[in-house]
């Protein structure tokens, strides 16, 4: 009969062999994407943090921005927590 130390023993000598045989396909994969380390220009400052009422700001003569999401296609019901599609 086996003790238990000797499969406890067993059991971490498959994870560290385990350990070993996954490590090299790791070894490959980049962390970064591409071009992570190249210098590029900064974009312009569009909002400014206000510290008084701590808000943002939009700066004045800087370019607005388009909504970044389509149109709606559920909102609430009006006093309620209900979601009606909109047509």
């Amino acid at each position: 009969m086996i003790s238990r130390r000797r499969l406890s023993s067993i059991g971490i000598a498959a994870l560290a062999l385990e350990a070993l045989a996954v490590a090299p396909a790791l070894a490959g994969h980049d962390l970064y994407p591409p071009g992570w380390n190249t210098p590029s220009t900064p974009v312009p400052v569009i909002y400014t943090y206000d510290p008084v009422d701590l808000s943002m700001h939009h700066v004045p003569g800087a370019p607005e921005l388009k909504p970044a999401y389509g149109p709606v296609i559920y909102q609430f019901t009006p006093g309620s927590l209900r979601l009606h599609r909109v047509p």
